[in-house]
């Protein structure tokens, strides 16, 4: 199963993400964080195979890989 993290800042889309994409629980491990700081330590524990993330998001895993 690809493992899947989310990445935005805000909740409420990482919300309507969830909800759109709950027929693919099967198929991908799905994680959501709101902050590269979070997703990062999500990362430790569990590395993602996918990241998708926001373009303010990508700025910021840049910076804090620093």
């Amino acid at each position: 199963m690809n493992r899947v993290l989310f990445v935005d800042d805000e909740p409420q889309i990482l919300k309507g993400i969830a909800r759109s994409l709950r027929n693919h629980r099967d198929e991908w491990d799905m994680s959501f964080a709101t902050s590269a700081d979070q997703a990062l330590a999500l990362m430790q524990h569990r590395p993602a195979d996918v990241i998708v993330t926001t373009l303010s998001s990508r700025l910021m895993f840049s910076t804090s890989a620093r």
